[in-house]
């Protein structure tokens, strides 16, 4: 957040210079992926079993500068198409990478959060024939067949297996009983 926060700074002073406004607006946005590898590795700190919830949630929150720029924007210079105009934008866009880099150093964390963790009931190790074991009103009756070779019905299951995404983790709190 930093040396965005800087080239948008820096972006006041070469106004009148566009070739250099440009290159400095270039570094400013091509450094964003220093920011992006601190923030979106968090959320598989914080909640392994939840970090594509946080991520859509905190997504979601995030996008709302798609809309509130423009509009912001458009009040400071509406009808006044001044250098002095944008500059307020450029300060107002400084000012939010700023506050980013301050909120995010005062209430990030890398512990994993208690809500993390799914109750031990929706725990199951599923072994080679398909049953549960963990719950007691899971486990399977020995008494019956069960085909290991048997094509599974459930969208999730033919998702799992047949995905090139099978050997990493899965996410038990999900499954129904």
């Amino acid at each position: 957040q930093v040396p965005q926060g800087v080239c948008m700074l820096t972006l006041t002073f070469f106004m009148c210079d566009r070739s250099t406004a440009h290159i400095v607006f270039f570094i400013s946005q091509s450094l964003g992926g220093l920011s992006v590898a601190g923030f979106l590795s968090n959320y598989m700190d914080i909640a392994p079993n939840f970090t594509g919830t946080i991520n859509g949630i905190s997504n979601g929150i995030g996008t709302t500068t798609g809309w509130l720029a423009p509009m912001i924007t458009g009040a400071l210079v509406n009808k006044q198409q001044t250098l002095g105009q944008w500059r307020k934008v450029w300060y107002v866009a400084s000012g939010m990478y700023f506050c980013n880099l301050i909120t995010y150093l005062i209430f990030s964390s890398g512990e994993v959060q208690p809500w993390n963790y799914v109750n031990e009931e929706h725990i199951f190790d599923i072994d080679k024939a398909g049953g549960c074991k963990g719950n007691e009103s899971n486990k399977v009756n020995k008494s019956q067949e069960i085909e290991e070779d048997k094509p599974k019905s459930d969208v999730y299951s033919d998702y799992v297996t047949n995905s090139n995404f099978r050997q990493s983790r899965t996410n038990y709190a999900f499954n129904e009983n």
